[in-house]
């Protein structure tokens, strides 16, 4: 209930700023809102959650550097989520990792590469990487903790974020701006 009455006065302030802020219509703050209540009402539920937790553990069941905790459906319901009880050491904490002879350039390798692989790969990703949702296990495994927040990229846009890679690496400007371009959504008549 206190999140409904959040996200009312959220978005009433919205609609007074696009009213009366001429410089706010460009942000269509209405529609900030409404993509962060679709997004809340996800992170929410924990049912949602486990499958997503499910999907990302499918996607990278043969991958030994990447570990999710286990999820019991049975138990778990649109208000409770039981998983797997896991203890790591906290990924932004370099001085412990170190010292439990934890590799940090491994990991720092596999994490680089991991949010290519959600996007590229499987379309499905992680929304939310901050060092409270991932520990490290033994042997430089990522373990990844919150699947609340998780979005999909569809096949355009994937093609449209390699477009924009390759222009960056080639150094062309028009392919860059034009893959934006293609990305992003805009108003010819602001």
């Amino acid at each position: 209930k206190t999140i409904e009455v959040d996200l009312e006065i959220l978005y009433h302030l919205s609609i007074l700023m696009e009213r009366h802020i001429t410089e706010a219509k460009v942000f269509q703050p209405t529609k900030i809102v409404d993509e962060f209540a679709s997004s809340i009402e996800k992170e929410i539920n924990y049912e949602i959650e486990a499958q997503h937790a499910e999907r990302f553990a499918r996607q990278f069941a043969n991958n030994k550097f990447i570990y999710v905790p286990k999820i019991f459906k049975l138990t778990t319901t649109q208000r409770v989520l039981t998983m797997e009880s896991v203890v790591g050491i906290k990924v932004s904490d370099i001085g412990l990792l170190e010292n439990s002879g934890l590799d940090c350039k491994i990991i720092a390798s596999h994490g680089a590469d991991l949010p290519f692989e959600q996007i590229f790969k499987h379309g499905f990703f992680h929304a939310d990487p901050h060092p409270g949702n991932i520990c490290i296990l033994p042997g430089n495994v990522i373990c990844y903790l919150d699947f609340g927040m998780m979005d999909y990229v569809d096949k355009r846009s994937i093609d449209t974020f390699t477009d924009i890679i390759l222009g960056y690496v080639n150094r062309d400007k028009t392919v860059v701006a034009d893959a934006t371009m293609r990305l992003v959504e805009w108003d010819e008549n602001p």
